[in-house]
């Protein structure tokens, strides 16, 4: 009977955010519905020229959510509520990404204060070569499988032959942090404190077959 050894590799990396990613809500509410997305388009467009004005290309304005829902509110009438409808809300949420500069974001951050534009600002932090992060990760697995197999079987008397499966396990590789940064449009007037933002984790494993010798 051929001798095999079974062992869950386990890896991390951590690099530090090289991308910033600006998520900017904007709101618009009207009774008519044209008028409610007329409005959301014209807000995107005066947007798109601020940012273009910063230096910009207009293909790094991305929408990243649109959807529309109707506003209602309940309203007592003879002794009964029935439902009124207020109007209809539009929520469009652009994307912009860029190096991670602080220079850069405060600059931003005053453009929108000095417009009247009144956008919900999410900042993110991500890396942007997250292929090079996903290298990393394969190999920190593979060397983690390899140390613990050869230190068991060491153990054992015994030393490691072919390798003859892998099973990984699928995982997603985001590049993003977990932790973001928000501001409300009234908070725009206000200085953009310094950030430093953590590392960006990712961790894998993969179960990988030895024979064993």
């Amino acid at each position: 009977m051929e001798r095999t050894i079974t062992i869950q590799g386990t890896g991390k990396v951590s690099s530090l955010p090289d991308q910033l990613i600006l998520l900017l809500r904007l709101v618009t509410l009207d009774e008519d519905y044209r008028k409610s997305v007329e409005k959301s388009s014209e807000k995107a467009e005066r947007i798109s020229l601020l940012f273009e004005e910063l230096g910009f290309l207009k293909e790094t304005i991305k929408t990243r959510a649109f959807f529309i829902h109707t506003k209602e509110k309940s309203v007592l009438k003879n002794d009964l509520y029935e439902t009124e409808i207020i109007g209809y809300e539009v929520n469009q949420t652009l994307e912009i990404r860029f190096p991670f500069e602080q220079s850069r974001l405060s600059a931003v951050i005053q453009a929108l204060s000095a417009s009247t534009l009144t956008p919900e600002l999410t900042i993110q932090f991500a890396v942007e070569d997250t292929r090079a992060l996903q290298q990393q990760l394969i190999q920190s697995v593979a060397a983690d499988a390899l140390f613990q197999a050869e230190c068991l079987a060491g153990a054992a008397g015994l030393s490691l032959g072919e390798l003859i499966q892998i099973k990984n396990q699928p995982s997603e590789i985001t590049g993003v942090s977990p932790v973001d940064f928000q501001m409300e449009a009234r908070s725009f007037q206000q200085s953009v404190p310094s950030i430093s933002p953590i590392e960006i984790e990712e961790k894998m494993t993969a179960t990988f077959v030895w024979q064993l010798k």
